[in-house]
Order: C-alpha cells, then sequence, then structure tokens
C-alpha cells in the first residue's frame, strides 16, 4: 500500500530552496519511500529509536517517520562538500523533538502534504 506523504515546516522550506537536480532526487527518494518505507534501502535512523527511520539518493538523505497511512518526512540534507553542500540542521527544533511531535504533525499542526 502506498502510503501518503506529509512534511514538517522545516522539510518544506528546504525542499523549496534546493537546487533543481536535487529537488528532483528529493521527489524520486520520497516516491520510493512511500511505495516502501521499510524496504531494504532504508534502516532506523537510531539505534535507541524504533521509529525514526532513513534513507538517501546520491547526496539527497531524509529522515522519516512511518506510520499507518502516512509517511512524514521530519527532515531533509544534502550532502556534498564540493558544492558547499555539507549538513543543513534543523532551524528550531532538535530531530528528537521532531519525532516527539509527529502525532500532531499528522493532525495537521505544522505538516504538509506533498
Amino acid at each position: 500500500m502506498k502510503r501518503r506523504v506529509q512534511f514538517t515546516e522545516q522539510v518544506v522550506r528546504f525542499r523549496d530552496y534546493m537546487p533543481t537536480a536535487d529537488r528532483e532526487k528529493f521527489w524520486r527518494l520520497v516516491d520510493r519511500i512511500t511505495a516502501e518505507p521499510e524496504g531494504a534501502d532504508s534502516h532506523l535512523a537510531y539505534t535507541t529509536d524504533t521509529v525514526t527511520r532513513a534513507a538517501w539518493e546520491n547526496s539527497v538523505m531524509v529522515h522519516y517517520v512511518v506510520t499507518s497511512y502516512f509517511v512524514v518526512v521530519i527532515e531533509a540534507d544534502i550532502y556534498d562538500a564540493s558544492r558547499g553542500f555539507n549538513e543543513v540542521k534543523p532551524a528550531t527544533k532538535g530531530l528528537r523533538s521532531q519525532v516527539g511531535d509527529f502525532v500532531r504533525a499528522i493532525l495537521g499542526n505544522g505538516c504538509h502534504e506533498g
């Protein structure tokens, strides 16, 4: 079952400012994740967290949470030092705090559908 995707506000802002080639990689990655969110090409992001998963395509990486009906993308990064992209940190909240808030995101507070 392909799940619907939602994004935190931080991811939406970052997505909108990505270079075009990276945005295309991002959308391919999101499509792949929504088709098979717990597939072999993803993994648990943290050893102490059984909810947050991570996946990447070339230099684009996302952290996301899988629910019954949604994939909630909570963080997006570009890793490509040759172009000056090393790591983009969340502006206001840490990742662990965002994971704790994912239920509110699903209910529509600060979350955007793709």
